[in-house]
């Protein structure tokens, strides 16, 4: 119980106006609340692994002032948003599956035009 108190108060502000709710969300079970936070780690876990991968395969260009273009994260979001629209489901599934084994094969990605 001490735990889920913890996780929860994290994400609490007393404020006059909000008297202790969650900010920006109305998630009071904190059941509820670990499991969107396990699915937001894995959904950013996703993105900036397909981010590498898809870095790989082309380079993300550097700009003048020394940063690269788009974020790892970025990357990957536009890709697996192109992998979820221009595949089959069969294809979505075994990319999946290794986005989450150790290893990336970057050949997967090369059907998609990043």
């Amino acid at each position: 119980m001490q735990n889920q108190q913890n996780v929860t108060s994290t994400f609490v502000t007393r404020t006059p106006w909000n008297k202790g709710r969650l900010i920006g969300a109305h998630i009071t079970d904190p059941g509820k609340l670990s499991t969107l936070l396990a699915v937001l780690a894995l959904t950013v876990t996703l993105c900036v692994k397909t981010g590498v991968a898809a870095a790989r395969l082309r380079p993300i260009p550097i700009k003048k002032h020394g940063r690269r273009a788009w974020s790892l994260f970025a990357l990957g979001l536009g890709a697996l948003r192109k992998i979820a629209a221009a595949a089959n489901p069969a294809q979505v599934i075994v990319i999946l599956q290794q986005l989450l084994s150790s290893k990336l094969s970057v050949n997967q990605l090369k059907f998609v035009a990043i």
